[in-house]
């Protein structure tokens, strides 16, 4: 007896797109040795041969998986950055102009997820801490503009 399309996802062989391929693991595995958010593009251009939808539904699968968060960066690059979750908290200076991230250490943040915790009766999961403003290399190329 020959079995139909639906039991045959009842069964998951239709299935096989919910698991962690290599593509996958290749993007999860970048995006924590970077250890800095990095865009559909920078994914995609270090991924090599993979076209840019195949990085896009990649990325939403891993987001839906909690692998991989996406941080929106409201500087005008109209870019989405992702980065790796297993990292607990993240802190970056982001230059408006080249859109790089440079991490910087951020000592005293317990005692703040302290203070809110007993101020607020709120406990913080998760935070992200992010600068915006213009890196050293970006202010000496203006100088000689």
């Amino acid at each position: 007896m020959q079995r139909g399309k639906k039991d045959l996802r009842m069964n998951g062989v239709c299935n096989m797109r919910k698991r962690l391929s290599g593509f996958r693991k290749e993007i999860v595995s970048l995006l924590d040795v970077r250890g800095i958010p990095l865009s559909v593009k920078d994914i995609h251009s270090a991924c090599g041969e993979s076209d840019l939808s195949t990085v896009y539904r990649a990325l939403e699968y891993l987001e839906s998986a909690g692998m991989v968060k996406a941080l929106a960066i409201p500087c005008g690059c109209g870019q989405s950055r992702y980065y790796y979750t297993g990292k607990d908290h993240i802190h970056y200076l982001h230059c408006e102009e080249c859109h790089s991230f440079i991490p910087i250490p951020c000592s005293g943040m317990k005692k703040r997820e302290e203070d809110i915790r007993s101020n607020y009766n709120f406990d913080v999961t998760e935070h992200v801490l992010l600068f915006f403003g213009k890196c050293g290399s970006c202010k000496a190329r203006n100088k000689f503009l």
